[in-house]
């Protein structure tokens, strides 16, 4: 018989109408995620520039952009965005309304333009990955992304005045496209800079441990075996399996009968038990522990290892 506990700790996600169970948004970003696509709105001074990037970062090497500039027109004080991802016609879109006109901008051939650009196509049938970007770092001005919506769900608003910062967007499947709408309000005197103020829009792909593990411990008790572990951020973890031996270099056969569901959050852990009563006294066993994400990518932890004994007055 096996025993299964789960103790939660705190859930910070939320509910998505989407395509995606917990929808998550948090400060930061990941230095090892491989971003495939992205929108820039810059250049809010109007002093020459290109007021639009679409396409494939780097956006800054113009080989991997296509540009909109709006010529003698200005950003307005609030300006409507939306950028899209359609996978059914390979292509990224954006549209911007600065109350006085509005500009569209296409960036064609998605798939192709990445093979070109030396990316790994097989990561769009991946994409778990976006960082929003903004900044405002020019003296006396404000530059700030509000209501902004990913698929209708909210993500809520963002400011960059005073420096640049980042958000990252996790638990939700991108891969079969998107549609992100916002607002960039704007005010002050912006300088010539065309990158000083910014709001930016990359999708991709993040390869990072998606569990931070803080503990996995085997204590024995009587012909049992208490297996517990526990995380500090879980991201896009569909759940853990378990693995036995009797020695260390030998074959781990899996415990559980059914995945033990991930419960845990980005920004909060979970602890997590289990009870191996299908031991005996006496015999030391081997245990590993294997996290799968939503993409069925896993990583093994241990392994750890306990000797059950008869403990006086316990009984089994």
């Amino acid at each position: 018989m096996k025993t299964f506990i789960a103790i939660v700790l705190v859930l910070m996600t939320f509910a998505s109408a989407g395509n995606a169970s917990a929808l998550t948004v948090t400060p930061g970003y990941d230095p090892t995620a491989v971003n495939l696509g992205a929108a820039r709105y810059r250049s809010f001074g109007n002093t020459g520039g290109e007021e639009i990037y679409l396409g494939i970062p780097d956006l800054g090497v113009a080989a991997n952009r296509t540009a909109k500039d709006f010529g003698y027109n200005k950003w307005g004080t609030s300006n409507s965005i939306t950028f899209i991802y359609d996978k059914t016609n390979d292509k990224l879109t954006t549209d911007v309304n600065t109350e006085s006109q509005t500009f569209t901008l296409e960036y064609p051939n998605f798939s192709t333009q990445l093979v070109a650009k030396g990316k790994d196509i097989s990561l769009l049938s991946k994409l778990n990955y976006m960082q929003i970007i903004v900044a405002g770092r020019d003296a006396d001005t404000t530059v700030d992304f509000n209501n902004v919506y990913l698929d209708g769900n909210l993500l809520g608003s963002f400011s960059g005045t005073g420096g640049l910062f980042n958000w990252m967007v996790t638990q939700y499947d991108f891969s079969n496209g998107f549609t992100l709408t916002g607002d960039i309000l704007l005010s002050g005197t912006f300088s010539n800079s065309q990158e000083n103020c910014k709001v930016e829009i990359d999708f991709g792909y993040s390869s990072a441990t998606l569990i931070t593990l803080t503990s996995f411990i085997a204590e024995p008790l009587s012909a049992s075996v208490y297996l517990f572990w526990e995380t500090a951020s879980e991201i896009d973890n569909l759940g853990f399996n378990l693995y036995r031996s009797e020695s260390k270099s030998g074959t781990f056969s899996l415990l559980n009968d059914d995945i033990i569901i991930a419960e845990g959050s980005p920004t909060e852990g979970m602890v997590y038990e289990f009870i191996d009563e299908n031991v005996q006294n006496r015999m030391t066993y081997y245990y590993m522990l294997e996290d799968i994400d939503i993409y069925g990518i896993s990583t093994l932890h241990g392994p750890v290892s306990a000797t059950p004994r008869l403990v006086r007055g316990m009984q089994k």
